[in-house]
């Protein structure tokens, strides 16, 4: 890899770059999250110690299994960076998990405890064909016990990965589905044949539930909600930070 340690770069060439790449609107926001952060922390009496940073490096050292000093150093330079610039990175990292942390991890269980219905996980298959009288005949052929779902998909289904796992589409957690997906399969019983709805790619989908899995709020899960809590949170105050940075301007 070549090294980018001495590489002269104007600024405006970077902000071109991103502009015509059209990623200049996640690096505007990534800053903007930074200085939300920052200033929440600040209100809230949050800050980061050396030592942890210092941990964070050694966890780097150890993932990239570097034997000594000089392979880490060659790595950063190799990344245009320094350690200093890494120190910061793993500051704004861990500020932000405590922030995260402090604003939402006592509101974790309420949120599971109030919409644990959501947090169902569906085994689901899916049929996919192009045709409505096709979708419709192979739901016919299904009730009648001519043939099973599985044997259907393996059959019809557009998607030939699909077809070679019996239309197995996935354990899928039910917050996840699309609304009028999930308002759908809402009542849908183990077992029980659903559909044929019209998709937005204008193909035509049946489902089949095969089990449920009822969650407990295992670590994974916890990070989960605190993870969509905090983005809803952090997208709220961009907006609020854009609009009001508009309104100075004009």
């Amino acid at each position: 890899m070549a090294n980018l340690a001495d590489l002269s770069l104007d600024a405006q060439e970077v902000v071109d770059f991103l502009r015509q790449n059209l990623r200049l609107p996640e690096i505007y926001q990534a800053i903007v999250e930074q200085k939300i952060i920052h200033q929440v922390a600040l209100e809230y009496g949050i800050t980061v110690t050396l030592p942890e940073i210092e941990t964070e490096v050694e966890n780097i050292r150890y993932e990239k299994t570097f034997d000594n000093p000089t392979g880490f150093v060659d790595w950063l330079s190799d990344c245009g960076a320094t350690l200093s610039d890494l120190k910061q990175m793993l500051r704004s990292n861990l500020l932000t998990e405590k922030v995260m942390r402090s604003l939402f991890v006592d509101r974790v269980e309420s949120v599971f405890s109030q919409d644990r219905h959501s947090f169902d996980q569906l085994v689901l298959y899916k049929i996919v064909v192009p045709y409505e009288h096709l979708a419709r005949e192979i739901f016919y052929q299904i009730e009648e016990e001519e043939i099973s779902f599985f044997e259907a998909a393996h059959v019809y289904d557009i998607d030939e990965s699909r077809r070679l796992s019996c239309g197995y589409e996935g354990t899928i957690l039910r917050h996840d589905l699309p609304s009028d997906l999930a308002e759908v399969l809402s009542t849908a019983r183990v077992g029980e044949l659903v559909g044929p709805f019209k998709a937005a790619n204008q193909f035509y989908e049946l489902f089949w539930i095969d089990d449920l899995i009822y969650p407990d709020l295992t670590p994974a899960l916890q990070s989960r909600i605190l993870q969509q809590l905090y983005q809803n949170w952090m997208e709220r105050h961009i907006n609020d930070y854009l609009d009001s940075f508009t309104s100075q301007a004009e």
